[in-house]
């Protein structure tokens, strides 16, 4: 994945996950949609993970995309070292939903 977004000139700045989501913090080039990055992220680690033997691996369907300003950088690239711990006490879908008030989106999990 890191590997994809270098090449796409977006180069990631941090990224981990759990059993069922991941975070990315990367700079995303302006030449890029974002869309188009996660398509290809999602498209050529797909066809990895399953020749590393996990067959029936897919992604959810959908992203969340935020930006940030510089300044706090450092404090979500900590968040998103964090991420195993973070979820022992906030399940994803708990956290989708404090975004979703927080924000005043409608995405949820399927």
């Amino acid at each position: 994945m890191c590997g994809i977004s270098r090449e796409r000139k977006s180069p990631v700045l941090q990224i981990n996950g759990t059993d069922d989501h991941i975070h990315i913090l990367l700079n995303l080039h302006p030449a890029i949609a974002l869309s188009t990055l996660v398509k290809e992220v999602k498209s050529y680690s797909t066809s990895w993970i399953k020749k590393e033997g996990f067959g029936n691996f897919s992604w959810q369907e959908g992203y969340g995309g935020f930006s940030s300003s510089k300044s706090h950088v450092e404090q979500i690239r900590r968040y998103i070292e964090n991420q195993k711990e973070h979820h022992k006490f906030k399940s994803f879908n708990d956290e989708i939903e404090q975004l979703n008030r927080q924000w005043g989106t409608t995405w949820m999990q399927e």
